[in-house]
């Protein structure tokens, strides 16, 4: 996404700014030429949604521009005619009611208060979660890339390849040799699976290309 919403580095977010950012987002997302199964349900949705724009496209705008100033209202809490980044938070309800529930799910004792126990516990469980997804990502892929995957539990650089590919939709922009080798700590040109959850935690998106459908 090439539009910012603070773009004078003021450190506030002003009227005009909030405005133009999010006229430029949802430009931006329509004219993206992507199909709709490689796109997000906010994504399809909102491209979708613009089939209609033809025909709505005056009510549609004034709506949208309505909808904007009325957040960055709701966001102003002193009415400066700019936001904060707390400010910013609070124009969001999709963000705040994410917020809340993240809040709920760590006050385990709803005391309305989030303990340093209650936090650590909820990101290691949060991990070991990550961590399970990210395993059977690697047994799915031993089981399809491996001749014999009852006793094969590791996976080659070709193999690595295919799953992004496949899986990630992204493509090594240079040769992946250097990225393998990284991530290969016994150095036996494989990956068990604590080196495959290494590289997705660590994933080198910068060094990847998109593949296009």
């Amino acid at each position: 996404m090439s539009t910012r919403l603070q773009t004078d580095e003021d450190t506030f977010v002003s009227k005009s700014e909030y405005e133009n950012y999010f006229k430029h987002v949802e430009e931006e997302v329509i004219s993206r030429d992507m199909d709709d199964s490689s796109l997000s349900t906010l994504q399809v949705t909102v491209k979708s949604t613009s089939k209609l724009k033809d025909k709505t496209a005056d009510k549609s705008s004034a709506e949208k521009e309505a909808s904007a100033e009325l957040r960055f209202k709701q966001g102003d809490e002193n009415g400066d005619g700019k936001l904060t980044f707390g400010e910013f938070i609070h124009t969001s309800k999709y963000l705040l009611d994410w917020q809340r529930n993240e809040f709920k799910k760590m006050d385990r004792n709803r005391n309305k208060f989030i303990s340093k126990q209650e936090y650590g516990e909820y990101y290691t469980k949060l991990a070991d979660v990550f961590r399970s997804v990210k395993g059977q990502i690697f047994a799915d892929a031993i089981r399809k890339y491996r001749f014999d995957p009852k006793y094969e539990k590791e996976l080659y650089e070709g193999d690595i390849v295919k799953l992004l590919e496949e899986r990630y939709r992204v493509k090594p922009k240079t040769t992946f040799t250097k990225i393998f080798t990284t991530f290969d700590k016994n150095a036996n040109y494989k990956w068990d699976v604590e080196e495959f959850v290494m590289f997705d935690t660590n994933f080198p998106w910068d060094a990847m290309d998109p593949i296009e459908d």
